[in-house]
């Protein structure tokens, strides 16, 4: 098993979710309850509607949890989205290996050159996505949002050092 040290207190924020997971699982499956019971004598089955369904799992599931993480992306704190890269990988294929990673999508050699130094630590894939203005996501191995930049590499030498230390020398 692998050993690093992160900047202090940041360890701390790591199982600090906004509500806890156990008293979200219990209310939704009593929300679930309600919902199933009311489909089971509503006439009309209909009823149960996609956005029910997709409401229970999400709070079974615990997607819909987030964290209060340092950044003022909206993707901060929360799982990461599933991108497809146009090489054909998806983001979670990348997260196998227990490392944070950090996806370059703006193919910015400056951001890979701060990236050096935590390779130990951290995967750096680079790659395309349709549909986002995303430039650069730090992703922690639970698979959590620690940073996103619309912009050019700026402040991920920060946010790297915050979550994954300092870069080995």
């Amino acid at each position: 098993m692998r050993s690093h040290t992160a900047a202090g207190g940041i360890l701390d924020r790591v199982g600090q979710p906004l509500r806890s997971p156990a008293a979200a699982a219990c209310a939704g499956c009593q929300g679930g309850r309600r919902l199933l019971g009311r489909v089971e004598r509503s006439p009309v089955v209909g009823v149960a509607t996609v956005d029910g369904t997709t409401q229970l799992a999400k709070r079974l599931s615990g997607v819909w949890q987030g964290y209060d993480l340092p950044g003022d992306h909206p993707l901060v704190g929360r799982s990461a989205p599933d991108l497809e890269l146009t090489d054909g990988t998806r983001l979670a294929d990348h997260l196998h290996e227990g490392r944070a990673l950090l996806i370059d999508l703006a193919d910015d050699p400056a951001l890979r050159a701060v990236a050096r130094g935590y390779e130990d630590r951290l995967i750096v894939v680079t790659g395309k996505t349709d549909g986002t203005d995303l430039r650069a996501l730090l992703v922690r191995p639970d698979g959590v949002v620690a940073h996103a930049s619309e912009s050019a590499s700026g402040d991920v030498e920060k946010h790297l050092a915050l979550w994954l230390g300092e870069p080995a020398r």
